[in-house]
């Protein structure tokens, strides 16, 4: 009974050490900038050593629903989202090209 114990721990361990990697499931940043459709819920502004301030609050509802999708390679396009500002609007308002800054010194 103890040598059963004994060879499954061993497999189980050896399973769990060649089954599990830090690599599986580690998406790069343009994978995850990708894999969906972004929306505006809550922008905050902090100027000097003020409080953080909800700049939301001045953009009109029918902006803050449209929906960004960021596609490879380098592409994004701003659509529409249930509420538009104008019903003759087209559903496809913007179109253009991105890109990722290489260094954490450029973020603001």
């Amino acid at each position: 009974m103890k040598t059963y114990f004994l060879v499954l721990s061993i497999l189980f361990s050896a399973l769990f050490i060649t089954g599990c990697s830090k690599e599986d499931g580690v998406k790069t940043k343009t994978e995850l900038l990708t894999s969906g459709g972004w929306r505006l819920e809550n922008k905050q502004v902090k100027i000097g050593a003020g409080n953080w301030t909800d700049v939301t609050s001045g953009i009109a509802a029918c902006k803050k629903d449209d929906a960004i999708s960021y596609s490879t390679p380098s592409t994004y396009t701003v659509t529409e989202g249930a509420s538009k500002c104008n019903v003759a609007d087209p559903t496809t308002v913007e179109t253009g090209t991105w890109a990722l800054w290489t260094t954490k010194a450029n973020l603001m």
